[in-house]
């Protein structure tokens, strides 16, 4: 039977009557265990988590039951989804706690967070996410053709792992020294010259006059980063980990090096 939930029912009084249309079993063996299914609607999730709960002490959590319950009759719309996972985290917690086991059906969340066109939702269901690096890459987030790809035996998330300041003194280290305005004519000696030069974590005299206006843009961007006293910061860190405080500086920062 659907039941009508009026606005602005609390948070405790949807969980109890979320609750109250379960069938909750005796709580099964400790740990309590959780089962998460995932997959594409009408892939046999549901089918499966039944016959789990009838033949092993599960209970069976899912999306669609709850969002009827606490939103009869309605649109399903993006804060009511949010809504409906928030219900479903509170319920699995409360039966968890009591050592009580469950099989969570409708994990959807993952396609919302990438097709949804609402920051306020992205953000929601960001709270019901973790990171994790990925096992392909190793956390990098690149290609191995991009990672092969090197400056002074470095590559793009070897340098970026290091600090601002580090990254100031890795710039002045590899374009170290006045450019050189002729390069030798012998092509061998260019070619050894070069290769000594990589050896050393340095860039050869060709590279430098490549590389140089590169080089003047990177280094003043980095040493205001210094100025205003972020130096400590990975090049790598993400905008979510940032202080308010350190953020602010680096819209400074940008908005002043454009």
């Amino acid at each position: 039977m659907r039941v009508a939930v009026p606005p602005m029912t609390t948070d405790s009084d949807r969980l109890h009557l979320i609750l109250d249309t379960l069938e909750i079993p005796a709580p099964g063996p400790s740990p309590p265990l959780l089962l998460v299914l995932s997959g594409l609607p009408a892939s046999g999730k549901s089918t499966l988590a039944a016959g789990l709960a009838a033949r092993h002490p599960f209970c069976v959590v899912a999306t669609d039951p709850i969002r009827k319950t606490l939103f009869p009759d309605r649109t399903y719309t993006a804060e009511e989804s949010v809504a409906t996972h928030r219900v479903a985290h509170e319920v699995l917690r409360y039966l968890l706690e009591r050592g009580v086991w469950c099989v969570f059906d409708g994990t959807n969340l993952q396609r919302r967070h990438r097709e949804t066109e609402s920051n306020w939702m992205r953000s929601e269901i960001e709270r019901y996410m973790t990171s994790r690096p990925c096992h392909s890459c190793d956390g990098q987030r690149l290609k191995p053709e991009a990672l092969a790809v090197t400056v002074a035996d470095l590559n793009i998330m070897d340098v970026t792992t290091k600090s601002i300041t580090q990254a100031v003194e890795w710039t002045d280290a590899i374009g170290g020294g006045a450019v050189s305005p002729a390069p030798s004519a012998n092509g061998r000696k260019r070619k050894k010259k070069a290769s000594a030069a990589a050896s050393n974590g340095t860039l050869s005299d060709r590279e430098k006059a490549i590389a140089s206006q590169i080089l003047k843009e990177i280094d003043a961007r980095l040493k205001f980063l210094v100025d205003i006293g972020l130096g400590y910061l990975t090049l790598h860190r993400t905008a979510s980990t940032l202080s308010g405080g350190e953020a602010q500086r680096i819209r400074l920062a940008t908005q002043i090096g454009s």
